[in-house]
């Protein structure tokens, strides 16, 4: 069982449709109008931990978020499916 929790590395949609690599701050969660997974650069993760701090970081709708190991597009997907909610 698989899901996006605090630390996961992630692959995000952009926009453009690039997929970028980035780091799990949170789980899935409720955002304002939908459920989103707060995400930040890797860079920014390893600098927030080795200073103690909580990490900059950005929400992204979480159908646009996968783990970085189901990077081929089916967890997105199927979290969809489910309510936002991974396997």
């Amino acid at each position: 069982m698989h899901e996006i929790q605090r630390g996961s590395r992630v692959i995000v949609r952009s926009a453009d449709n690039k997929k970028l690599p980035r780091r799990a701050v949170s789980g899935i969660v409720n955002g304002d109008d939908f459920l989103v997974v707060w995400v930040c650069r890797e860079e920014e993760w390893a600098a927030a931990n080795a200073q103690e701090r909580q990490a900059d970081a950005l929400p992204w709708p979480a159908e646009d978020v996968e783990l970085a190991e189901m990077s081929g597009g089916d967890m997105s997907r199927e979290a969809s499916r489910r309510g936002g909610r991974p396997s």
